[in-house]
């Protein structure tokens, strides 16, 4: 058959201990990072060259490229500054494409 199995008696203190086990969860690691264009000023030196060249040598169709060039490099500037990298990334690349 089976065993059988003690019971205390009736009135009899039973003792126990409760254990309690904590378990701290691992905590998800930040990193920052600051992504900075190829040229470090967003082509803004590039379309400021091109255009004194263009002035220069009269090639005035040139400059309906590369002065708005110098816009967007500015504003890819300024957009880095306020931390928008989206944005940043956009307008160089709106830069180096004028300027090519």
């Amino acid at each position: 058959g089976y065993p059988l199995q003690a019971y205390p008696p009736q009135g009899a203190q039973q003792q126990s201990s409760n254990v309690v086990v904590v378990q701290q969860q691992p905590t998800a690691a930040v990193q920052t990072t600051y992504v900075q264009s190829a040229s470090g000023d967003h082509y803004l030196a590039k379309s400021i060259g091109l255009t004194i060249i263009l002035l220069f040598t009269g090639s005035w169709w040139g400059l309906l490229c590369t002065i708005p060039a110098i816009f967007f490099a500015l504003n890819a500037k300024s957009a880095e500054e306020r931390g928008d990298l989206a944005s940043a990334r956009s307008n160089t690349h709106l830069a180096l494409g004028l300027d090519i």
